[in-house]
C-alpha cells in the first residue's frame, strides 16, 4: 500500500533542507578553522592529522551529496504526487478486485442496455419513450463507470511508474558509511 501524505512531505523536506545547510555550514566553518592550524603547527604528528582531516572533509562532502540525493527523491515524491492531491492512500492488493468489480458493474449495465434495445415499443408510444428515458439514464451511468474505470487504470498506471522510478533512484544511491571517533 501507498500511503503519501504531501503537505507533511513538504514540511519534512524543507527541514531536510534546511539542516543540510546548517551542516553544510558548521563543517566549512569547521574545517577552515583546521586548517588554519596549520599555520601553528608543524612535525610528523600535524602532517598525519592533517591528511587524516582532508580524508574526512571528502567524507563529509560524499555525505552531503548522499543527503542531498534523498532529499531530490523526496522532492520527486512529492512533485508527482501533489498532482494527485494532499493525501494520497494506493492499496494495490486490492486493486484487481476495485477493477473486476468495476468491470462486471459495466458489464451488467451494457446487458441492460441491449435489453432495452430488444424491447418491442412499437405497439405504444409512451412506452417506447419511458424505454428510450430509462435506457437513455442507463447509458449515462455505464459511460460514467467506464470514465472511472478508465481514470482509475491511468492513476494505477502512474502510481506505478512513481514507484517504479523512487526505487530506481534508491537503488543508484551510494551507502553512506559514517565513522565515529572517540577523542581521549
Amino acid at each position: 500500500m501507498v500511503k503519501v501524505n504531501t503537505k507533511a512531505l513538504k514540511e519534512m523536506i524543507d527541514q531536510l533542507s534546511e539542516l543540510q545547510n546548517l551542516h553544510k555550514e558548521a563543517t566549512l566553518d569547521l574545517f577552515k578553522t583546521v586548517e588554519h592550524l596549520s599555520l601553528f603547527w608543524q612535525g610528523d604528528q600535524a602532517v598525519l592529522f592533517f591528511v587524516k582531516i582532508r580524508e574526512e572533509k571528502n567524507n563529509a562532502e560524499k555525505i552531503r551529496n548522499n543527503l542531498k540525493k534523498r532529499e531530490n527523491i523526496y522532492r520527486y515524491i512529492y512533485q508527482e504526487y501533489s498532482r494527485f492531491g494532499q493525501t494520497i492512500a494506493c492499496d494495490y492488493e486490492s486493486k484487481d478486485a476495485l477493477i473486476k468489480k468495476l468491470d462486471y458493474g459495466i458489464e451488467q449495465l451494457n446487458l441492460i442496455v441491449n435489453r432495452f434495445n430488444n424491447l418491442y415499443t412499437f405497439f405504444n408510444f409512451s412506452q417506447k419513450e419511458a424505454v428510450v428515458a430509462q435506457r437513455s439514464t442507463v447509458t449515462q451511468v455505464r459511460n460514467t463507470w467506464q470514465s472511472y474505470r478508465s481514470k482509475l487504470n491511468q492513476f494505477l498506471i502512474k502510481v506505478e511508474n512513481i514507484e517504479a522510478e523512487v526505487r530506481r533512484r534508491i537503488q543508484a544511491l551510494d551507502e553512506m558509511e559514517i565513522k565515529h571517533f572517540t577523542i581521549e
